[in-house]
């Protein structure tokens, strides 16, 4: 009489087992995505001040072959320039923003990624600049210059620069 009950024992026993075994090789998990390789850089600017005021970015980044994809966009043209292997790149922008006797609103985002894709550049800005005289005091001032720039140097000697506009 317990040869019988182990027989039962032991068919429930592979019943579970099968039952617990199945739907783990059934299910799998989805892939995952590698991880972002390269610098993402962004910057938030937001100022309000009455009278003299001066803001100031110096921005310069160096890349390498394989290290960045550079793309220029200037006045909707669209610039891809792929590194060789013996080239190096310099990226640099630079931002000033001065006024006197007046009420400056400045709001700017920067934004630097290396691998920025589908065609976009690799420097981002946008800005917004509000100013309005101080009533009474002396003629009130603004002046805004914001400029960007890549430098490609081989090592052959050869340098060739691409600017954007002032």
């Amino acid at each position: 009489m317990t040869r019988p009950t182990s027989l039962l024992n032991l068919s429930v026993c592979l019943t579970l087992s099968l039952l617990l075994i199945l739907p783990t090789q059934a299910s799998s998990s989805d892939p995952v995505a590698p991880p972002f390789e390269g610098a993402l850089i962004t910057n938030t600017t937001n100022i309000n001040v009455v009278g003299t005021f001066r803001e100031n970015e110096n921005f310069t980044q160096d890349q390498r072959a394989g290290e960045a994809d550079i793309t220029i966009k200037d006045e909707g043209i669209v610039t891809h320039i792929s590194l060789s292997p013996i080239d190096c790149a310099e990226t640099r922008y630079t931002d000033e923003v001065r006024s006197t006797h007046g009420h400056t609103m400045f709001v700017k985002d920067f934004s630097f990624n290396t691998h920025p894709g589908d065609g976009n550049p690799n420097i981002e800005t946008e800005r917004a600049i509000g100013f309005e005289t101080i009533p009474g005091s002396a003629a009130g001032t603004i002046q805004s210059k914001e400029k960007g720039a890549v430098s490609i140097s081989h090592l052959l000697g050869f340098n060739a620069c691409v600017e954007g506009t002032e």
